[in-house]
């Protein structure tokens, strides 16, 4: 038996989930210190040193991403929604959680350079779903809305009674920011969070 360490476990995990179709998510408010709790379908463990290897294989999802194969040791995954996320992987399984990890890099770079993040089209056959990670698809939404309201920084700010420095961290996808904290914002500009569960 070989020991792995957390991130490399989440990392397995995931590529399984994505594999089977079975939700797997991280909940870095389940734990203390450097644990978090992953969920796989019904199932959960603690793991220890949760990083980036986060999300929900199925809570946020942007439908649009189609597998080619360029090779016998690569396949291609782009999307119609976001031409500039592309990526690749050895098999399937790898190449669907390199495409989640684009696709967040995609998302939040949409979010930093404040350009337009398109609504999913339809799924066409052959396509797979690749998830959005709840809190980086909150700030896009949070993004969208701010923008679409005409208000500034500032007046959001003055209308949540914070400092426009926080109004900054909400809109950073780096920045580790508690989902309830974005729905307090997106509710004063109007806007509802809504969690959606769909079949795969």
């Amino acid at each position: 038996m070989r020991l792995v360490k957390g991130p490399e476990f989440i990392r397995t995990v995931r590529k399984m989930g994505c594999a089977r179709r079975v939700r797997v998510y991280v909940d870095p408010e389940r734990g203390k210190g450097g644990h978090a709790t992953l969920y796989y379908g019904d199932r959960f463990t603690v793991v220890k040193d949760r990083r980036k290897e986060t999300g929900d294989c199925h809570a946020i999802h942007l439908p649009g991403a189609r597998l080619q194969r360029h090779s016998d040791d690569e396949i291609v995954i782009s999307f119609r929604d976001l031409p500039e996320c592309l990526t690749s992987g050895a098999d399937e399984g790898e190449a669907l959680t390199e495409a989640a990890d684009a696709l967040e890099e995609a998302i939040a770079g949409r979010i930093n350079r404040a350009d337009t993040i398109p609504a999913p089209s339809a799924r066409l056959g052959g396509e797979h779903l690749v998830a959005v990670p709840p809190v980086t698809a909150a700030k896009a939404a949070l993004a969208l809305a701010l923008r679409d309201s005409g208000l500034t920084r500032v007046a959001l700010a003055e209308r949540l009674g914070v400092n426009e420095k926080e109004i900054r961290r909400m809109l950073d996808p780096r920045h580790g920011t508690a989902i309830g904290r974005i729905d307090t914002a997106l509710r004063a500009l109007g806007q509802e969070l809504v969690v959606e569960s769909r079949a795969a």
